[in-house]
């Protein structure tokens, strides 16, 4: 479940700026491929295309797809291992900066992740 909501994190990187570039969906599919090898979990490109598709289908907005990480965050925060807590922060950044660098729109949403996973 984990996976599928990180794409749920991408997707809110990528469309933060209400819309995806090429380049910002060609660095999800290698920044998720990356992150399942480092957190040994397997690459599964269809389930994770799914979830894509669903938040597309349903217009989901940034602020939607990132609800939904967090309230699955906040809901397993403590089964997340503190090795993954960085790789997580490193996916959303690498989308972030894949197209034209980083927008006011993505520093904000990276600043609210960082926040979510350093709060006391």
């Amino acid at each position: 479940m984990l996976l599928e909501k990180l794409v749920c994190l991408c997707y809110a990187v990528a469309y933060s700026d209400d819309r995806i570039h090429p380049q910002e969906l060609d660095a999800v599919k290698v920044a998720m491929k990356t992150f399942c090898k480092k957190a040994d979990r397997p690459y599964e490109p269809d389930k994770l295309n799914k979830v894509w598709k669903r938040l597309q289908v349903n217009n989901s907005s940034a602020a939607d797809a990132f609800k939904e990480f967090t309230q699955y965050y906040q809901q397993h925060e403590l089964e997340i291992s503190q090795q993954l807590k960085p790789e997580m922060a490193k996916l959303a950044a690498t989308i972030a900066a894949s197209f034209a660098g980083n927008n006011k729109s993505e520093l904000t949403l990276l600043s609210q992740l960082y926040f979510l996973m350093h709060k006391e």
